[in-house]
């Protein structure tokens, strides 16, 4: 079997199964490499992959990798990284790549007219956190 993106994301979703971030990582850089289209599927799972095991940081470069490549972001992918995030305590990032997110799903679906008032609040409070991490 010819490798493609099938194949290589089913090898980063079992790199994810077994708790395997660096190797999920290695396989979506060999896909690059090889010039093999990444698309959500292989991208979600190696976030997943990062999830597990607390990696945060990188998950949170591939969310970034995703956006510079033109890559849909979607809710799985958030809520992935969220939950790199959290698993590493990383609270504060979580709460960030959360307001990301809802901003980001809301761009491709507008909120109905009630929701308006929600959308403002996350976004000052996207713009709070992102002013607080530049202090720190």
């Amino acid at each position: 079997m010819k490798p493609n993106t099938i194949v290589f994301s089913a090898a980063i979703s079992a790199c994810a199964s077994a708790g395997e971030w660096k190797p999920a990582l290695k396989l979506l850089d060999e896909m690059k490499e090889r010039s093999i289209a990444r698309n959500s599927i292989s991208y979600n799972a190696a976030i997943k992959s990062c999830w597990d095991s607390g990696a945060w940081e990188q998950a949170l470069q591939l969310l970034q990798n995703m956006e510079e490549h033109g890559i849909e972001r979607d809710r799985v992918t958030f809520n992935a990284a969220i939950r790199a995030c959290e698993r590493a305590g990383q609270i504060d990032a979580a709460s960030r790549v959360r307001a990301e997110s809802i901003l980001a799903l809301k761009s491709r679906n507008p909120p109905p007219e009630g929701n308006q008032q929600h959308a403002s609040a996350v976004s000052q409070a996207w713009n709070a956190g992102s002013s607080e991490s530049q202090v720190h």
